[in-house]
Parts: C-alpha cells; structure tokens; sequence
C-alpha cells in the first residue's frame, strides 16, 4: 500500500491513513469548538462511540507514529537528534480517548504543541484498505442476487458500484482534507 503524505500551507498533514485539520475546516468537525466539558460533549461522545466501536488508542498512536516516521515529521530517536521524535512531541491529545468512531476510523481531539492550536485527528483503521474491497464484493453479488430473485427494474448493481466508488473516496483522507478546505473557502 503506498502511503504518501503531504503537507500543505497551514500546517495540514495528510495522509492516506492520518489526517490532522484545524477545528474549524469543514461542518464534520465545528463541534470542536464546543467547551469539551459540557455534557453535549459527552453525550455527543458516548453516542458516536457507540454506533460503531472504537480500535484501541495505541494502535492509533502507533498508526500515527508509523506514518509520521515514514514521511519525516517524526525523527528516529537517537543521539544528537534535534525534532520531535514522539507523537506527543506533536500534539497533547484532550481528551487521550477518541471523541468520535466511525467504520473507516476515528477522531481525536489535539493540540498542536507548536502553534497551541486545537486540531481533529483522524486515524484510519488499521483494517479498512483491507476490509473494504471484501465488503464491495459481497455487496456487489447481493446487489445482482436481489435483482434477479425479485426481477427489479432498477440497477442494483450499478448503485453498489457507486456506493463503492464512495466508500473509497471516503478511505482517502488526502481527498477529504482537500474537500475540508474548499468547503472552509466557500
């Protein structure tokens, strides 16, 4: 799988797997904004948690960590090292739990410890490239199958086709963080 990231003006850094945005790039994440210790934030916390189930957190980190080390945002530690070799060199994650799950991934709340500034950080789970053409698969046969056992007029098929054609825009976080942006500029 090829992991290419990206940095863009702003600070932004994006990945197939990781993306970092400021709180107020995009509808998805304005309730950033809110004051974390009402109770609509847990509310809003516990019902997004529970639709869909959260990965454990280190794997988030160490998903994080992968991806920054790769692409040179976090150096190997080692002697005379001068940069951030953690991923908590980067951001101080409040809270350290994630505040939102979703079957493709999930969203932590952080702070960049450079710039003090409050940004989402979205991980994508470690299984979702993989899962993801198995899903379209089996949803694709259901598609012909029901078509077929019913004799339905309409293309069942080809709404799967577009439905998967989504859902792997929805895997490219690259694409979203694009989208994110235009949607702050409009």
């Amino acid at each position: 799988m090829l992991i290419e990231l990206i940095e863009l003006c702003h600070g932004y850094h994006i990945s197939h797997r990781v993306v970092h945005l400021r709180a107020n790039d995009g509808v998805l994440l304005s309730y950033f904004t809110h004051n974390q210790h009402t109770n609509i934030y847990h509310y809003n916390k516990l019902i997004l948690t529970l639709q869909v189930g959260t990965f454990p957190t280190e794997v988030a980190m160490g998903i994080i960590k992968d991806e920054f080390l790769r692409e040179g945002i976090l150096l190997k530690p080692g002697a005379g090292v001068k940069g951030p070799t953690s991923v908590e060199d980067l951001y101080t994650f409040d809270p350290p739990d994630p505040i939102a799950s979703a079957s493709i991934g999930q969203v932590f709340c952080a702070i960049c410890k450079d710039s003090g500034e409050r940004v989402a950080v979205k991980v994508q789970r470690p299984d979702a490239q993989i899962t993801a053409p198995v899903d379209m698969f089996i949803i694709r046969n259901l598609a012909s199958t029901i078509k077929k056992r019913f004799k339905l007029r309409s293309n069942l098929v080809a709404i799967a086709d577009e439905f998967g054609s989504q859902i792997y825009s929805e895997l490219n976080y690259e694409q979203e963080a694009h989208n994110c942006l235009r949607f702050r500029n409009l």
